[in-house]
């Protein structure tokens, strides 16, 4: 029972730590929108989030704005696991015959 006691200790104290740093990873600011529709981001965000694009999302009652990464393709390269026996290139195979039986009606090839 003591161990358990202790378990939920650290646990809370944890939970307690990662909201404490959660709530300092995050920030606000007002920023003015120009004639032109722009916005600038402090310093301090373009810092933190090293980069020069961002998806903007209207959520309806919010506007989200997202970084995005240098090279998109790369930071989601490994993300998907492909099922057992499949490899990329077979799925470029697959992709092209689909590709090839869509084009022939048009074309006229079969």
């Amino acid at each position: 029972m003591r161990q358990f006691l202790m378990t939920l200790a650290d646990h809370h104290a944890i939970s307690m730590f990662s909201w404490h740093r959660l709530q300092l990873m995050k920030s606000r600011a007002a920023a003015r929108i120009s004639k032109g529709g722009q916005i600038s981001l402090p310093a301090n965000v373009r810092r933190r989030w090293q980069t020069d694009r961002v998806w903007i999302e209207d959520r309806g009652d919010a506007v989200i704005v997202t970084p995005l990464p240098p090279d998109p393709i790369g930071a989601a390269r490994g993300s998907l696991r492909l099922p057992k026996g499949l490899t990329s290139d077979k799925l470029r195979e697959i992709a092209r015959a689909e590709e090839e039986q869509v084009e022939a009606p048009r074309t006229g090839t079969s």
